[in-house]
């Protein structure tokens, strides 16, 4: 028979759970331990209660995202509150990172993380590093330069769960498909784009060695695919200007209406020009214009202009 003080943990240990965790992705996880450690719970099942609250959780063994030589349950499809405050502690950070993300350094004041996106430039995924420090500042660092979150349109200090969704939504700067060739003494960087397990998708594009790596996040729906520096490599659209002075001043009608007018072929040599008065002459046009036309050919073209 289950006494008070167990009846009490529980009801604790459930509310905990409601005020802490909710819902998330099917890729989202936490770890049984993690939970544990927070909660201190003794004597109740943790992990029951929270398949009873959360039904489409899923359940692997797994190694511990904070303690590597331990073994323990990850439940997939929950994740912390993002309402829930949660400072950098550099000790229990690998307890916040999603599957998605990777460790890549730690230090007393900053930890380091990195992310792969779904595109392949010249047979190597690109990956984003975050630099998160301790005074709540971050810095970005994109294919070898570093990025001012700021400059995105993001805020210059971040918040631990929503700066992972801001890293998976950067926008990437696409570079350029040609590259006029008045600019080939420009420095920019012929590249092979694919898409992450598409190999069809593969594509030739230009990118300048001034590029912005990363695009700021769109404020309107005519969101450009490159950055100012790719663009400027890009082949110039010809634009012909045309004299329209001369004809602008002269009625429509002028020329369709007018009895003489002419025709010009463009060739100097064999200029013919053609009128009214030219129906009655049919072999003398035909003879300059096709002088190899046979004398059968020139009938039949004479009898076919006279219906």
């Amino acid at each position: 028979m289950t006494n008070i003080n167990e009846m009490s943990n529980k009801s604790n240990l459930f509310n905990w759970i409601i005020d802490n965790i909710e819902e998330g992705a099917i890729d989202e996880s936490i770890d049984l331990i993690d939970i544990k450690e927070k909660t201190a719970a003794e004597g109740t099942s943790v992990g029951n209660l929270i398949k009873q609250i959360y039904k489409n959780v899923k359940v692997k063994n797994a190694r511990s995202k904070s303690n590597w030589c331990k073994m323990t349950k990850r439940y997939f499809g929950i994740k912390w509150k993002i309402n829930t405050p949660v400072v950098l502690d550099i000790s229990t950070f690998g307890t916040h990172i999603p599957i998605d993300f990777v460790l890549l350094s730690k230090t007393l004041s900053c930890i380091t993380i990195g992310h792969f996106n779904k595109t392949i430039i010249n047979g190597l995924k690109v990956l984003t590093e975050a630099q998160l420090k301790l005074d709540q500042t971050w810095t970005l660092m994109v294919m070898g330069k570093k990025i001012d979150p700021v400059s995105l349109g993001v805020d210059k200090t971040f918040n631990l769960p929503s700066c992972f969704e801001i890293i998976r939504q950067l926008r990437y700067c696409n570079g350029v498909e040609e590259v006029d060739e008045s600019m080939q003494n420009k420095d920019f960087l012929k590249e092979h784009v694919s898409k992450l397990f598409d190999e069809n998708s593969e594509q030739i594009r230009y990118r300048s060695k001034l590029c912005q790596k990363v695009l700021p996040f769109k404020k309107s729906h005519k969101a450009s695919a490159s950055c100012v520096h790719c663009k400027c490599l890009e082949k110039a659209v010809i634009v012909k200007n045309f004299q329209l002075e001369e004809t602008t001043k002269k009625p429509l009608n002028e020329n369709l209406n007018s009895t003489n007018a002419t025709c010009i072929r463009s060739n100097t040599d064999q200029d013919v020009i053609l009128s009214t008065e030219d129906n009655n002459d049919m072999s003398e046009i035909l003879t300059k214009i096709f002088p190899e036309c046979s004398d059968k050919m020139k009938l039949f073209l004479m009898s076919e202009n006279g219906n």
